[in-house]
């Protein structure tokens, strides 16, 4: 019979810590590699938050999965096939109205690489085949980038939604990271609706099944 642990109780632990690079090194942890972080700059972003981290491609409605702190760089890389070859997905939109193809591929990811569209649309499957927990959806594109795209090859327009809170935890390391930023940035008003908003969304997810 499992154990059911409270929310609060796990989002007060100090996750960072507990991990190697952090006893060894004293240092947070990275979300990926050097080079798969460099390498998916034109086309998502990586977001922490404590206990996982997830991503977010540009010009996708998809739910992002729950991913592990450190993303290794084949899960990363089919997360981003799931994220653009599913319905929801731009490259999915795209080769379904033969509108050409974005991203351009080779998409890399460090060491692994989804070689083509139909490489990326076989990958789909082995990582939805893990049945992780997914996170909420928004359309996201920060620099306008799908919405360029999407303009220049005649379909309809996508437009990004930006999440004042939600960008918060974008291509951070910690959550001490996060909440210094937070402080910068937002009115005092505003820094007491993040801590509420953070803990409503740690409320919402399964953390014990993670």
């Amino acid at each position: 019979m499992g154990v059911s642990v409270h929310p609060t109780f796990l989002s007060n632990l100090p996750w960072t810590y507990l991990t190697p690079v952090q006893i060894l090194y004293d240092e947070d942890p990275p979300r990926c590699s050097p080079e798969a972080q460099i390498d998916i700059i034109p086309i998502a972003r990586w977001f922490d938050k404590e206990c996982f981290t997830y991503i977010r491609v540009f010009g996708s409605t998809v739910p992002p999965h729950f991913l592990p702190l450190y993303i290794p760089e084949k899960l990363l890389a089919r997360e981003i096939a799931y994220q653009t070859c599913s319905e929801g997905g731009l490259t999915k939109e795209l080769k379904d109205k033969k509108k050409g193809i974005w991203p351009q591929f080779p998409v890399a990811c460090g060491a692994f690489s989804l070689f083509d569209v139909g490489h990326a649309f076989a990958e789909v499957e082995n990582v939805t085949s893990l049945q992780l927990f997914k996170f909420l959806a928004r359309p996201f594109d920060p620099n306008e980038v799908a919405q360029n795209f999407t303009t220049n090859v005649k379909i309809k327009m996508f437009v990004g939604k930006k999440d004042l809170f939600d960008d918060l935890f974008q291509n951070k390391s910690s959550l001490q990271e996060i909440l210094r930023e937070a402080q910068t940035r937002l009115s005092p008003d505003d820094f007491q609706r993040f801590k509420v908003y953070r803990e409503k969304r740690l409320a919402s997810i399964p953390l014990e099944k993670l």
